[in-house]
């Protein structure tokens, strides 16, 4: 996580989980507030850090500078750190894991939304489907496992590996 001096990000963050999920922490330009400005906010991101991590599970907080390069070794150190740990303890495979399950989960969202929208016999379907729910002929659950099974009935054209 990059952050900047004086921004009050401390406990924002931590409201909003991105703290929470940091390994790293970089606090940017803190050349161009005065010292103390930058010692504040890394003393407030820590502080605030503490409020919901134990001390073992703390990420660094390192303050850098782009343009004067002050930090920007130690921070390129605690990032190979961190990702030759992550190689070793295989969290970057179940990292790469998930994120295959949730690419494949995506692409049968896509892929069931671009039916329905695209097929006429399921438009047909679910304009008929609410007609009824609008005239009280059908419940509202009854008629979405109405369209669920039509749905499922949709001949897939590119169904080859079944």
């Amino acid at each position: 996580l990059v952050t900047i001096p004086g921004t009050g990000d401390g406990l924002q963050g931590i409201k909003r989980g991105i703290m929470e999920m940091a390994d790293l922490i970089l606090i940017n330009k803190c050349d161009v507030v005065n010292e103390t400005g930058g010692a504040a906010t890394l003393t407030e991101i820590r502080n605030s850090l503490r409020i919901s991590r134990t001390e073992d599970a703390l990420p660094d907080v390192i303050c850098t500078s782009v343009k004067s390069g002050v930090g920007l070794e130690q921070a390129v150190e605690a990032m190979l750190a961190i990702a030759q740990n992550d190689v070793e303890s295989g969290a970057t495979e179940e990292r790469r894991r998930k994120q295959e399950a949730t690419w494949f989960s995506d692409a049968v969202a896509s892929r069931l939304k671009g039916v329905i929208e695209n097929e006429e016999r399921l438009q047909l379907a679910r304009r008929q489907l609410l007609a009824l729910i609008e005239s009280v002929d059908v419940d509202p659950l009854s008629a979405a496992k109405l369209y669920v099974s039509a749905i499922l009935r949709h001949p897939f054209d590119d169904a080859s590996f079944l």
